[in-house]
């Protein structure tokens, strides 16, 4: 009989071959739990914010105290109405990606009003990450261990 390939060699590649399929598998994963809680944490501080906001007199708006990175709009109130890029977003928690901007929305109607809070992210804003940013001050040298200011 002949043998196509030695028991070692076929044990090295079944031993491969399971740890990246595993690691895939692990990989994407945590990936999926990540977004998947980061949506439902997310979207429950919206709606908390969304709640305490309502409980308050929306008429003038200059009495609304949000956090900062909030903002919040609404059908009912001319000042604060909706912004035509966040006109069709659904019913509760939304993410909306532009090429320089994203912005976590969170959208409630209530008789006939539309009310919505919008958080923008802060990697979102000036057309660049904040990975970039973070590359444009610090020139991480990987060989030698310590990084240095540009």
């Amino acid at each position: 009989m002949i043998s196509s390939q030695p028991l070692i060699r076929r044990i090295v590649i079944a031993f491969t071959l399971m740890t990246l399929v595993v690691s895939a598998f692990f990989s994407i994963s945590i990936v999926v739990v990540v977004y998947v809680i980061e949506e439902h944490l997310i979207s429950e501080t919206l709606d908390r914010e969304l709640n305490a906001v309502l409980k308050r007199d929306i008429k003038e708006s200059s009495k609304l105290n949000l956090p900062l990175g909030l903002q919040f709009y609404t059908t009912e109130n001319k000042n604060i109405s909706l912004p035509d890029e966040f006109r069709e977003t659904k019913e509760g928690f939304s993410e909306i990606v532009n090429k320089n901007e994203a912005f976590y929305v969170y959208t409630k109607t209530i008789n006939n009003n539309r009310y919505m809070l919008v958080q923008a992210l802060p990697w979102g804003s000036g057309g660049s990450n904040m990975a970039e940013n973070t590359q444009k001050v610090y020139r991480v040298d990987v060989y030698k261990g310590r990084r240095k200011k540009v």
